[in-house]
C-alpha cells in the first residue's frame, strides 16, 4: 500500500510541475521579452526573414517533441495506473527526461542562430537592453522566445 501511495505521490507531482511549466510560458503570438527588444534593433528585412526562417523551424521541430512528450506522459500516466514495476516506470521517465534535455537543447539552438544573423553592433545592442530588463542571465528568455 506504501508503495503504491508513493507511485501515486509521484504522479500527481509531474502532472503538477508539468502544468506550471505550461502556465508559465507566453502563448504563441504573445512573443517574450527578447522578441520586444529584438524589434529595438533596426533589424533589415534579411535579417528578419531569416529569424522567421529560424522560429518556423524550431516551432516544427518543438512541435513534433511536445507530442512525443504528451504521448510519453500517457504512457507514465497508464503505467502507474496499471501498477507497472518501479523500473518500468523509471525507465519511461528516464525518456522523458531526455525529450526535455532535447527539447532545452533546441531552444538553445535557437538563441544563437537568432544571435548569429545579429551584426556585432546590434547584438552588443541586444545584450545591453537585455541586462536592463527583469532577465539578465544569459539563457533566461530568449532573443525570439515566443511559446517554443
Amino acid at each position: 500500500m506504501k508503495q503504491k501511495t508513493t507511485l501515486v505521490l509521484f504522479l500527481v507531482s509531474i502532472l503538477l510541475v508539468g502544468t506550471a511549466n505550461l502556465q508559465a510560458r507566453p502563448k504563441r503570438g504573445e512573443g517574450g521579452p527578447g522578441k520586444e527588444i529584438l524589434e529595438k534593433l533596426d533589424l533589415t528585412k534579411e535579417q528578419k526573414e531569416k529569424q522567421k526562417s529560424i522560429r518556423e523551424e524550431t516551432r516544427s521541430k518543438m512541435k513534433a517533441l511536445h507530442e512525443k512528450a504528451r504521448e510519453l506522459q500517457e504512457k507514465i500516466t497508464q503505467a502507474f495506473m496499471n501498477n507497472a514495476s518501479e523500473e518500468e516506470v523509471r525507465g519511461l521517465h528516464k525518456q522523458r527526461q531526455a525529450l526535455h534535455q532535447e527539447m532545452g537543447d533546441l531552444k538553445f539552438e535557437k538563441k544563437l542562430s537568432i544571435l548569429r544573423t545579429l551584426t556585432p553592433e546590434q547584438r552588443k545592442k541586444f545584450l545591453e537592453l537585455k541586462g536592463a530588463g527583469k532577465h539578465r542571465r544569459w539563457g533566461h528568455g530568449s532573443p525570439d522566445e515566443d511559446g517554443d
